[in-house]
């Protein structure tokens, strides 16, 4: 997969934004794909076909620099994909099997949307990214602790897996 800008042209002008009829995007070469792409068929997983779909938006208050917009044409190859999220069971395992610890437990702290902070968090350690005041950073919030400390995960086994980075997802792919 290839990051392109919207042109085929090169400039020397940064941060310009062709107004040419904008080309499909793909992912750069310089991300590391999940698999080598060889994988066969599984009965967990789904075939995605590649194409060219529009993704984005041109909504106003979206968040330019995550990638929420402008719409525009992106590329993809086709991929394999789980039918279902990856459970906390299914990341247990891997993380039991392989010793692997996520960004998150490294970090010591990761974000919670604000409606499911634990009671126990204090208001004074709850500090948001520059413009998203829904995300507040907890310490001690993991995969295995996703409101927090006080939380867990041990009626929560078969709810997809939280907390984890690209960089967790391309290691439990791998």
């Amino acid at each position: 997969m290839n990051l392109e800008n919207s042109s085929n042209e090169t400039s020397s002008i940064c941060c310009a934004v062709s107004r040419d009829t904008p080309q499909p995007t793909t992912i750069g070469a310089n991300l590391q794909k999940p698999v080598d792409g060889n994988h066969t068929s599984d009965s967990d997983m789904s075939l995605i076909p590649g194409g060219v779909f529009s993704m984005g938006t041109d909504y106003e208050g979206a968040f330019s620099s995550d990638g929420e917009g402008p719409v525009r044409k992106v590329r993809v190859d086709p991929f394999y994909i789980d039918k279902i999220a990856v459970t906390n069971t299914k990341f247990a395992r891997f993380t039991r099997e392989t010793g692997y610890r996520t960004e998150a437990e490294k970090f010591g702290w990761s974000f919670v949307f604000y409606l499911f902070i634990a009671n126990q968090a204090t208001p004074s350690s709850l500090q948001s990214p520059p413009g998203t005041p829904w995300w507040k950073r907890v310490d001690g919030s993991s995969w295995r602790h996703p409101e927090g400390p006080f939380s867990n995960i041990k009626r929560r086994m078969n709810h997809p897996v939280v907390h984890v980075s690209w960089n967790d997802t391309l290691e439990y792919c791998n």
